[in-house]
């Protein structure tokens, strides 16, 4: 069954039960000449400092608390394993570190990983001993060509960029799996011949090998598959089809969930990995989405990911269910992530407790050779880690042409980036043909994307009635160069919907981000009464299919939020309630 005892675990959605976290007290070692490189630091048990892990150096809560760390920077733990490879190998962990880490085991080099929102993970054998020493070198410059969210390029925060996020910020730990292991298992639904098809990736030792796989429903009813097959050096990919009687949807509603219980065998043991599925369709069909061949109104908020103490890390896990459960409490469905992605444990619950989530792409900066490299390397495996959380309905790879436009201007004037924009969709649909995709969330689409979603932050209800009429009918929209030199001044006007040469063809239309109220310029009541105001005016469009609110919480210099920081309710919770179930 799967219950609240799955949030214990780092990766809820792919359990390995014997585990040891690294987490807590580390060493640390500023290292802004470059030098520990040439002078072995790799082999150094003690630097000067002590961190917290898993907490990003800027925040309170690792201990450190510096505004502007150094670009590169050191960490090293001494630990003394509590499980043992027995009939196995162990694993080294990581949920993400900021932005490259290098990483020695006992003076061995393991390896190195790029990306700060990914995870990634080393296999050791033969290097582990009684006390081991864990070093990691850690570099994370400004650079605009990599991907970095609303991390200040600056050495502080301005406009709508917040302090950076340097160093380990997710769960660091060992596992045991089996000499051949699970490496990854995707899942893909088919609501109309209740069938999901499985995609398992194995590792490990060559041999021949029995997979094992056990789904139970929520109502407790069991199904037991099994594929026998050999497996040569290389990884191996075994997939099979599991069909289930009177399936049971996942929904906001009703998030029903499939225990998953995965166990590959083979002559030098056994490896189980443990996991859970949602079983939902979502598609764009005749200017609805629909989940579940049911339209879907959304009545999304936009969560920005940080929390107090510590930036992008909560200082008690549990705070991600209070945000999930604050969500639903407000009369909200889902939430638009924004530049960030989010640790999986806080997934679990929006698949648990049944909240829609729009994940998005951190941006980067300034279109380049690295940026594209570094981009869509790091989707890839963003998609790859989430690809079976029912609560994920729409992937966004670009916000607002943040990397695509003018440097520091998002406005896509360049013909190769225009065309980017489709290759990013494109790849995007590829990969993950299960979930809705949005090109470039608010601004300039392609005709390919799946939603044409809008953002705008107008100052009076007359403009906003001007735009919801022009949405109404998009077929004869134009590109305007008059629109776009306007929108430098979003109380005035939002940005052109589409780019220059591309058709309406008919998407389901979501204004995925208005209000701002306390931050960007409103009406003359209170924030309360301008959230009705604006909230009722959009609901009164029925062409409009949903909307997402700016935003969830106060985020450092943006004080526009429903919540302040603490997540303090600014007003009474059932009025925004009330505007939303309305």
């Amino acid at each position: 069954m799967v219950d609240e005892s799955f949030a214990s675990y780092r990766r809820p959605d792919f359990i390995r039960s014997d585990f040891q976290s690294l987490e807590g007290e580390w060493s640390l070692e500023f290292d802004p000449d470059c030098r520990g490189l040439r002078m072995g630091w790799h082999k150094k048990w003690d630097f000067s400092r002590r961190v917290r892990v898993p907490f990003c150096l800027e925040s309170e809560a690792s201990g450190i608390g510096e505004v502007n760390p150094p670009a590169v920077f050191w960490y090293s733990k001494v630990f003394t394993p509590e499980i043992a490879p027995e009939g196995g190998k162990l694993h080294l962990c990581f949920g993400a570190v900021d932005y490259r880490a290098d990483v020695w085991l006992n003076g061995e080099y393991l390896g190195f990983h790029e990306g700060g929102y990914t995870p990634f993970r080393f296999e050791l054998e033969g290097i582990f001993r009684g006390e081991n020493l864990l070093v990691v070198r850690v570099e994370d410059f400004r650079d605009p060509r990599l991907p970095r969210g609303k991390q200040t390029l600056l050495k502080k925060p301005f406009l709508v960029f917040y302090p950076t996020v340097s160093g380990i910020w997710q769960p660091v730990w060992l596992e045991r799996a089996g000499a051949s292991y699970i490496k990854n298992i995707k899942l893909h639904f088919d609501i109309h011949s209740s069938k999901v098809f499985s995609k398992a990736l194995i590792g490990g030792e060559a041999g021949e090998h029995i997979l094992k796989i056990m789904a139970r429903s929520p109502a407790g009813k069991t199904l037991e598959i099994e594929a026998r097959v050999s497996k040569g050096f290389e990884d191996l990919v075994v997939t099979n089809e599991i069909p289930l009687s009177s399936p049971e949807f996942w929904s906001p509603q009703k998030p029903d969930l499939y225990e998953l219980d995965l166990t590959l065998t083979c002559k030098k043991g056994n490896d189980r990995v443990r996991s859970y599925f949602g079983i939902r369709g979502i598609k764009a069909q005749g200017g609805k989405v629909l989940l579940n061949e049911e339209p879907l109104y959304q009545k999304l908020v936009l969560c920005q990911g940080y929390f107090d103490k510590g930036h992008y890390t909560p200082v008690d896990p549990l705070e991600y269910r209070r945000d999930v459960e604050l969500v639903k409490d407000l009369g909200f469905n889902g939430f638009r992530m924004h530049q960030k992605i989010e640790d999986p444990r806080f997934l679990f619950w929006c698949d648990f407790l049944g909240c829609l989530v729009w994940e998005e792409m951190p941006s980067a900066y300034l279109y380049s050779k690295k940026m594209r490299r570094a981009l869509e390397g790091q989707w890839l495996e963003v998609m790859d880690r989430d690809f079976n959380h029912p609560s994920i309905i729409v992937r966004v790879p670009l916000n607002e042409s943040w990397g695509v436009g003018t440097f520091l201007l998002p406005v896509n004037t360049r013909r190769q980036t225009r065309k980017y924009v489709s290759r990013l969709w494109e790849m995007t649909k590829r990969y993950d043909p299960t979930r809705l995709v949005v090109d470039n969330s608010g601004y300039e689409h392609t005709e390919c994307t799946d939603i044409l979603d809008v953002h705008h932050y107008l100052s009076t209800t007359e403009r906003c009635e001007r735009l919801y009429k022009e949405l109404e009918d998009l077929t004869s929209f134009r590109y305007s160069f008059i629109r776009m030199i306007k929108a430098a001044n979003p109380a005035v006007s939002n940005q052109n919907m589409l780019l220059p040469g591309k058709r309406y063809l008919g998407q389901p239309v979501i204004v995925s981000e208005y209000g701002g109220f306390g931050y960007y310029r409103a009406g003359s009541g209170s924030a309360l009464e301008d959230f009705k105001e604006y909230t009722e005016l959009i609901k009164c469009n029925p062409h409009i299919i949903g909307y997402c609110y700016t935003q969830f919480y106060d985020t450092y210099q943006e004080r526009n939020g429903l919540l302040d920081f603490l997540r303090r309710p600014k007003f009474p919770v059932d009025e925004i309630r009330k505007v939303n179930e309305s």
